[in-house]
């Protein structure tokens, strides 16, 4: 089995494989076809960035759906 990393994620601890990226979070969590607003460690990642932001020990993601409505 592959090496582990621990991150937070809206304030649970979570282990991801060592060398995920954002994206592959999003596969794992089975999340691909929600709209949502991403910060790790209070920086804003933008949607075209998912694939090339990897994940780091320690990293404290929030993850806020975004639901349409009016």
């Amino acid at each position: 089995m592959g090496k582990s990393i621990k991150i937070e994620l809206n304030g649970n601890t979570v282990m991801v494989p060592d060398e995920s990226s954002l994206y592959d979070l999003i596969q794992m969590k089975n999340w691909k076809h929600v709209r949502m607003h991403i910060r790790i460690d209070d920086i804003d990642i933008a949607a075209k960035d998912y694939n090339r932001t990897k994940l780091h020990d320690g990293d404290k993601i929030n993850i806020i759906p975004q639901f349409g409505g009016g």
